[in-house]
Order: C-alpha cells, then structure tokens, then sequence
C-alpha cells in the first residue's frame, strides 16, 4: 500500500505546487519490482503543457486496475486522469504472469493512454470518455492475454469529435481483445497466433476506419461495423456488420464500405451492410478449401458487390435490396461451386456469375426493370437458372452461357421488351 499511497500524493503535490505556473508540467511516476503489487496514480483538473502519468511492474500477480470490473482506485490500482486541460498521456508496463492493467480517462484534452503486457494471462484495458482528440495502444505478447479499449464521446455530444485512434496488438495463442469505440477515428487490431477472437462495436465510424489482421489457425473476428478484415490461416471466421444509421447528426453515411480476405482452409466470412445512402462497396475474396461467403447490402443508391472464391468446395449468397443501381459478381474457380444472387432492387442492376470446373450450380433473382443477368458456366455438372423481373418487369435482359458436361438451364422473364440467350457447346 506504499506505492499507492505515495502515487496519489506524487500526483497532487506536482498538481499544486506548478497549477500556477504558465505550461507546467505534472507527471507522476511509479515503478515496482516483485509479485503480488498494487499501483495507483491519479490526476484529476489539472493544467498544464504536459500531464502524464505511469506505472512500471516487473513480476507476477502485480495490479494497476481492475479490468474485469472497469475499476481504477485506490484499492483497485490503475491510472486515473479526469478533467485536465493539455497534453494527457497514461502508460502502463508490466512484465510478468497474470498482472492486471488499466487506465480510464475522463473529459481530458489531447488524451493518449498506452498498456503495454509481456508475459502469460495478463489483463489490460483503456477507458476514455468524453475530452478531445484521443487515441489508445494496447500491446500483449505471450499467451491467453485479454485485452479490452473503449472509447466513448461525452454522451452530449456528436461522436465525430472523440476521434480517438486505437490500436490492439497480440502476439501468441489464446488472446482476445474487445474494442467499443464510437467515433470517426481508425481502430486497428492485429493478432498474431492461433485462437485469436477479435470482437469490435463500433458505430458512428467513417469509410473504412475498422482494420483487423489475424495470422494463424482458428481465428474469429466479429464486428458490427464496416471495414476491412484479413486472415492468414486455417479454420478461420469473419464477420462484419455496419448500419451507418446511427451515425450521430446525419441521418445517413456515403460511401460505406466492408472486404473480407481469408487465406487458408474451413474459411467463412459475412459481411452485412445497411442503411448506407451512397455507393456502398462490400468484397469477400477466399483462397482455400471449404469456404462459405454471403453479403447482404442494402441502401439507396446501391453498390459494387462481390465476391471471389478459389479453391474446392465454395459456397456464395449474395441479397443487395437497394434502391436501384446494384451491381454484384461471383467468380467460383474450383470444385463444388453454389451461388445464389438475389437483388431486388428498383432497377438498373447488374448481376453476374463465373463458375469454372466441379459441381457448379447458379440462381439469379433479379425482379425489377432494366436489370443484366449473366451466368457463364465452364465444366462438370453445371446448372443455371435466371429468374427476372417480377410483376409487370421491363426490358430486363439474360443470358446463360454454358460449356461442357451435364448443362441445364431455365429463363423466367415476366413483362415486355426483355431479352433472353442460352448458349450450350
């Protein structure tokens, strides 16, 4: 209880002594050596060009923060900072087996916090709420390490403001991290291993602010916003969802975007985009064996569309159900090909599906007017059916281009002024 009593005194004694003073500088510093430790600095309304505080804890079953319940105290340890005007950054180092690190920021401008964890079956977070600017960095290298970063907008105002950075870095096996951030600021998490699981809630972000990396076996990412997920491996999952809706202050974002890409083996990747009011773009591609795809867009205006799989037995779904405008492609290079496209839009919509060599099998709904199906279709067991236009459609076109082995196909056109080709060899 020492170090913790003398932190807190460090803290406000610096605070005090330098409010006065134009540009002063308030710092607090603790660094411990051994097991079973427990640290806490806090800095609460102070002023100043730089305000910083920081733990060092070398050994095991050390505390600074209690990140299972979101605590910072004096019993609890961790580094608490609330309400200082300047530069205010946090760190917490711990080297050793299941330490405990935490810091919480409230209402502090130009915030940055950092823990960084080496060893076992450590616990660190980062929790920031309301201020300016922002950014946190959470680093673990060993095993089955948990990792969680928040950041949050003060609950008055627009989240567009709190555009913090965060970053998530986990080298090994065994590792989660969980990041909510609600703001336009980039969130990056990257994990290294196998067994990996990355969970990320973040609305209100801006195109393409979400970046995930996993490399190893048996990883799974989720996430209910939109961006861009990369998996090296085998028996890993991605999941995206985004609704662009509940960005404060504007009742619709442009230009959303989600790609997923999964190279490995036992692939599955979901991608689900809403509400977007400009061109929404959303790509799966899988390098692999057993991959199953599927992207459901929605919007006003549309989007691009796709997805790309190479490699044994693949499976594709594809539902837009914008507006109108919507283009969408699947291109299948390999055995035990399924793909389904279901638009259902207003019109003016493309859709097209490649399908070379195995068990091919492909359906296209389309149901509006001026819409462009195309279905091609290379080898073994092929079949295709195009189903246009539903009551009442209008100068929709078709075509089913087949070559080689047991081809069937079917064209259902509805309206007038539609075109439809069927091409076997």
């Amino acid at each position: 209880m020492k170090h913790q009593l003398s932190a807190v005194v460090l803290a406000h004694t610096l605070a005090m002594s330098m409010g006065s003073t134009a540009f002063a500088q308030t710092s607090a510093d603790i660094s411990q050596t051994g097991q079973g430790n427990a640290a806490y600095a806090e800095q609460v309304e102070n002023s100043g060009a730089s305000i910083a505080a920081a733990i060092v804890q070398s050994g095991s079953n050390n505390r600074a923060g209690d990140p299972d319940s979101g605590t910072v105290s004096g019993a609890a340890g961790g580094i608490w900072q609330k309400g200082n005007h300047g530069n205010t950054t946090a760190e917490v180092r711990q080297a050793g087996n299941s330490n405990l690190g935490m810091v919480t920021q409230e209402g502090v401008t130009g915030k940055y916090a950092r823990v960084t964890q080496l060893g076992s079956s450590n616990t660190g977070a980062i929790a920031q709420q309301g201020g300016s600017g922002g950014g946190a960095a959470l680093t673990q290298t060993g095993d089955e390490h948990t990792a969680s970063i928040t950041l949050r907008a003060n609950p008055r105002s627009n989240p567009i403001y709190n555009s913090g950075v965060v970053e998530v870095s986990q080298f090994s096996q065994g590792n989660q991290a969980q990041v909510v951030h609600r703001g336009p600021g980039k969130t990056t998490v990257v994990q290294a291993g196998s067994y990996n699981t990355a969970k990320l809630d973040s609305q209100a972000s801006l195109v393409r602010n979400l970046a995930v990396e996993q490399y190893g076996r048996n990883n799974t990412v989720s996430a209910n916003s939109l961006g861009s997920v990369r998996q090296y491996g085998a028996g890993n999952s991605a999941m995206l969802l985004g609704d662009p809706n509940t960005f404060r202050g504007s009742s619709e974002l442009y230009g959303t975007q989600g790609d997923i890409v999964q190279m490995g083996n036992d692939n599955n990747a979901t991608i689900n985009q809403r509400g977007s009011a400009g061109d929404g773009v959303g790509s799966i591609d899988q390098l692999g064996s057993s991959n199953i795809a599927s992207i459901a867009t929605g919007g006003r205006y549309g989007g691009r569309t796709q997805i790309e799989q190479r490699g044994y037995a693949n499976s594709a779904s594809i539902m837009q159900g914008s507006f109108q405008a919507g283009n969408v492609s699947i291109s299948q290079q390999g055995t035990g090909h399924a793909s389904t496209v279901q638009q259902r839009g207003f019109g003016l919509e493309q859709a097209s599906t490649l399908q070379v060599g195995g068990d091919n099998t492909a359906d296209i709904v389309q149901e509006a007017n001026y819409d462009d199906a195309l279905i091609s279709q290379e080898g073994y067991r092929n079949r295709a059916v195009v189903a246009q236009g539903g009551y009442e459609g209008y100068a929709n076109v078709a075509r089913i281009y087949q070559q080689g082995n047991d081809f069937q196909a079917a064209i259902r056109q509805d309206g007038a002024g539609n075109r439809a080709v069927i091409r076997q060899r």
